[in-house]
């Protein structure tokens, strides 16, 4: 079964490993398969920070800022401050 929830693992898996293309494959399998969700696009900012694709995370972290909230939570405004800080430092 291949699911939203099996792509954030495997990429979890890889990051693990330190296999970072594979991780940034799942994560963006990941953000396919529901576009509306925050966090593979939060953890896609993180690795390509972590890997110095600085200009990619920043261009990320401006869409998750712009994104539309359906769904008002902790983790999403966690995830919106976090980005937020991000760009401005």
């Amino acid at each position: 079964m291949d699911t939203y929830d099996i792509q954030i693992l495997m990429a979890d898996n890889y990051k693990k490993m330190e296999e970072f293309d594979l991780e940034e494959r799942y994560l963006k399998n990941a953000v396919q398969m529901c576009p509306n969700r925050f966090i593979p696009l939060y953890l896609l900012v993180k690795l390509y920070d972590k890997t110095n694709r600085k200009r990619e995370a920043l261009e990320l972290a401006e869409l998750i800022l712009s994104k539309k909230i359906k769904v008002q939570s902790f983790t999403v405004k966690k995830i919106k401050a976090d980005m937020y800080d991000y760009i401005n430092l």
